[in-house]
C-alpha cells in the first residue's frame, strides 16, 4: 500500500469493489494511446469546419428558404413565406444565428369535435397494435407510446388550448435553425471521439462532410413533411410531431453515420 493509502484509508477503498477485490483500470485505458499529431489533426479539422460553415450561412440560408418554398408549392399549401433575418448583435451569438424561412400555415382549429375522432384514432391505434404477432412487438411498444403522446395532446387542447405557448412559425423556423446548431456541433463532437481513433484524415473529413450535408439536405425535407401535417391535421399533432419526428431525427442520422464510419479501414494508413 502506498504512503497515500496508508494515510488516508478512503483513497484505498474506494479502490475496492463489493467483493473487496481491487478495481483495476479497464484493458481500453491501459492501451489509450492519443499522440499529440492525431489531435492536432483533429483540432485543424474542427476548426476549418467551424469555419467553413461560418462563411457558407448566406448559402445554407438561401437553399433552406428555396427548398421550403419549393415544397410549398409542391405540397399545395396556403401559406406565406419569408425569412427571419434579425441578427443580434453580439458577434459570439452571430455565429449561432442562421436567417431561417418563416412559414405560415392555415390550420383547422383544435375543435371538440375534431379533438374527439383524434382521440378516437389514438385509441384505436393502441388497441388494433395489440393484436400484432410477438414478432410485431417492437411495433407495438412504438405504436403505443406515440398513441400516448397523442392522447395526452389531445386531453391539452379539449381543456387548455388557449395557453398553448408554440404555432407553426415558430415550431418550423426553431426546427431549422436546431438543425443549424446540430450541423456547428457536429465537428467538435467528432473531435472528441470519432477523431481520436486512428483514422486517416480524409476519412474523418468524410465522415464530418457527409454529417454536415445530411444535417442540411434534412432540415427543409423534415420541416416540410410537419408542415404539411399540421396543414391536414392542425395544430393538436405538434407534440407528437417534435416527439417522433423532431430533434430525434437528425440524432439518429449522426448516430447512424458514426456507427457506419466505425466501420471504415485503411490499412496502409491506419496510423494517420
Amino acid at each position: 500500500m502506498s504512503t497515500s493509502s496508508a494515510r488516508n484509508p478512503l483513497i484505498a477503498l474506494r479502490r475496492r469493489g463489493a467483493a473487496g477485490g481491487v478495481i483495476l483500470p479497464h484493458r481500453s485505458i491501459w492501451s489509450l494511446n492519443l499522440p499529440g499529431r492525431r489531435l492536432a489533426i483533429g483540432l485543424a479539422l474542427t476548426l476549418l469546419f467551424t469555419l467553413l460553415l461560418s462563411l457558407a450561412k448566406p448559402w445554407i440560408s438561401l437553399f433552406w428558404v428555396e427548398q421550403m418554398r419549393e415544397w410549398m408549392q409542391a405540397l399545395g399549401l396556403a401559406q406565406q413565406i419569408g425569412v427571419d433575418d434579425a441578427v443580434p448583435s453580439s458577434q459570439g451569438q452571430y455565429l449561432l444565428s442562421l436567417p431561417v424561412p418563416m412559414v405560415h400555415l392555415q390550420m383547422p382549429a383544435p375543435v371538440r369535435p375534431l379533438l374527439m375522432i383524434h382521440g378516437g384514432v389514438a385509441v384505436l391505434a393502441w388497441l388494433a397494435v395489440g393484436f400484432l404477432p410477438d414478432a410485431g412487438r417492437p411495433a407495438t411498444y412504438l405504436v403505443r407510446f406515440a398513441a400516448m403522446i397523442h392522447l395526452c395532446a389531445v386531453v391539452f387542447f379539449a381543456f387548455w388550448a388557449p395557453v398553448f405557448p408554440h404555432d407553426e412559425t415558430g415550431h418550423i423556423a426553431w426546427g431549422l435553425h436546431r438543425n443549424w446548431l446540430f450541423m456547428l456541433l457536429t465537428p467538435w463532437l467528432h473531435l472528441f471521439t470519432y477523431y481520436m481513433f486512428p483514422f486517416p484524415w480524409w476519412q474523418r473529413i468524410a465522415l464530418t462532410g457527409l454529417t454536415v450535408g445530411w444535417l442540411a439536405l434534412l432540415g427543409p425535407l423534415q420541416f416540410a413533411l410537419h408542415a404539411q401535417a399540421l396543414a391536414v391535421f392542425g395544430i393538436v399533432v405538434m407534440p407528437l410531431l417534435e416527439t417522433l419526428a423532431g430533434v430525434m431525427l437528425p440524432i439518429l442520422g449522426m448516430v447512424a453515420l458514426f456507427g457506419w464510419a466505425m466501420s471504415w479501414n485503411d490499412p496502409e494508413d491506419l496510423q494517420g
